[in-house]
């Protein structure tokens, strides 16, 4: 297993919300609302500094502690759930071409922290 990353995305984790579907007269348009829209940003700036010449096409793991403010430290049991804040990051990796999809992710590690300093670890390792 190599590490081909290891990243600390600043700022609060959010989780990638589901699809919503509202209705317009006889028409019903499917919309993602844009909650996470800022926080997937700052995933791909801080990814598009540090991105290697060669996206990944072979399979991964990918480990992310996600850390929010709360009092003490430890475990964060608290809204938002692990695996929509991971879907966020999978998808803002797969936007800016880190990977060639998030299907070669075969192996992940997820954990929520409350701490001082929020964000998120990423460490990606290839697994070929």
């Amino acid at each position: 297993m190599t590490l081909l990353y290891d990243v600390f995305v600043i700022g609060k984790p959010k989780a990638q919300p589901r699809p919503k579907a509202a209705r317009i007269g006889n028409y019903i348009r499917i919309y993602t609302p844009d909650t996470a829209k800022e926080w997937r940003q700052r995933i791909k700036n801080t990814f598009l500094c540090v991105r290697r010449s060669s996206q990944i096409t072979e399979p991964c793991k990918a480990d992310i502690d996600f850390y929010f403010k709360g009092k003490g430290q430890g475990f964060f049991s608290k809204r938002p759930d692990v695996d929509n804040l991971a879907k966020a990051v999978f998808d803002a990796l797969t936007e800016i071409g880190i990977w060639k999809d998030d299907s070669l992710i075969c192996d992940s590690r997820l954990k929520k922290y409350s701490g001082k300093q929020e964000g998120a670890a990423i460490r990606i390792y290839s697994l070929a």
